[in-house]
């Protein structure tokens, strides 16, 4: 089955740590989930971050599907960092030992790299099982750059940031709902080489 992993599109405040912090869509962000959209396929089934900015895109892409909103598909975390700029925390140990990917790197009050990626692939479960049950053949998930980096690294390989993408971008991927496999990995908007 084909399963499309997208970023939200741009949020208000979207140059600061977001996280969990409930931003909605700037109009920029609106833009862009409209211009995806005349090039996405139609879906059977629809996943969603609970986070606005993401039930906000899913909505903008695929306005006849509900979303099913998984609380597991909402961003990393990022303590007390939420809100702020790098500027204004400018912690370079907690920041350096995220971008290596260490699963204990974690944010002052926040959620681990570990804790996290757990969670992500908690909700990636839950999406195979459904997919599996119901015989889908194209699904989609609207979620977050992290969400994304953190269930490609997990199920495909590569560092956690080598599948970061810009708002509005993503992946289509071939899944094997039964076993849970990602296959085929290619950047929204190239051909699928299958």
């Amino acid at each position: 089955m084909r399963l499309l992993l997208l970023r939200h599109g741009a949020a208000e405040g979207q140059h600061r740590y977001l996280g969990v912090t409930d931003a909605p869509l700037s109009p920029e962000g609106r833009t862009q989930a409209l211009r995806r959209r005349a090039n996405l396929p139609p879906v059977e089934a629809l996943w969603s971050s609970p986070l606005t900015r993401c039930r906000e895109t899913a909505a903008l892409l695929w306005p006849d599907v509900p979303p099913t909103v998984l609380e597991d598909l909402r961003e990393l975390d990022f303590g007390t960092w939420e809100g702020r700029t790098w500027t204004e925390v400018g912690d370079e140990a907690v920041y350096d030992r995220w971008l290596a990917g260490d699963p204990r790197a974690c944010f002052p009050g926040g959620e681990t790299l570990g804790d996290f990626r757990a969670r992500v692939n908690r909700a990636f479960s839950a999406i195979c099982t459904r997919c599996a049950q119901e015989a889908v053949s194209t699904a989609a998930v609207v979620a977050h750059s992290g969400v994304l980096c953190a269930l490609l690294s997990s199920h495909v390989g590569g560092a956690y940031f080598d599948w970061h993408c810009p708002p509005c971008g993503g992946y289509t991927a071939l899944l094997r709902p039964e076993s849970g496999k990602l296959e085929r990995v290619t950047p929204l908007g190239e051909a699928a080489p299958w």
